[in-house]
């Protein structure tokens, strides 16, 4: 990969990281421990839609994107790099913030910062 800037992104996600949480309106206190696992946009756990969040920061979004992820301010944020199944090449770089809504034992809600939608997400086994 060609991308000078991941060096860069990754420093400053990984101290970013470090006592993250969200605060739900049930009044329970999530660290971002919480989020690190695969989740499922359609509720099925059997498509590529979806986002995998790891304990180490990377994420894989969708089967377009991977890259970097926090939790701050109540928020999933990623820096993704937008790629092609089987192409070497970055396509681009892009932010990506869903804002947490509500969470529940094995699921959350939010909403995308960049455009409003509504995003519906289930927790993977």
């Amino acid at each position: 990969m060609r991308l000078s800037a991941k060096a860069f992104l990754g420093a400053a996600i990984t101290a970013a990281c470090v006592t993250a949480a969200v605060a739900p309106a049930a009044g329970q206190t999530l660290t971002r421990e919480y989020f690190v696992g695969l989740w499922s946009f359609d509720g099925t756990c059997a498509s590529g839609w979806g986002m995998g969040l790891q304990a180490d920061g990377a994420v894989w979004y969708d089967e377009w994107g991977s890259g970097l992820w926090l939790l701050q301010d109540g928020a999933i944020r990623m820096i993704l790099q937008e790629s092609e199944m089987g192409v070497d090449e970055v396509l681009g770089v892009l932010p990506l913030t869903i804002e947490i809504e509500t969470v529940e034992k094995d699921g959350f809600t939010g909403r995308y910062v960049e455009d409003g939608e509504a995003v519906t997400a289930t927790r993977c086994e």
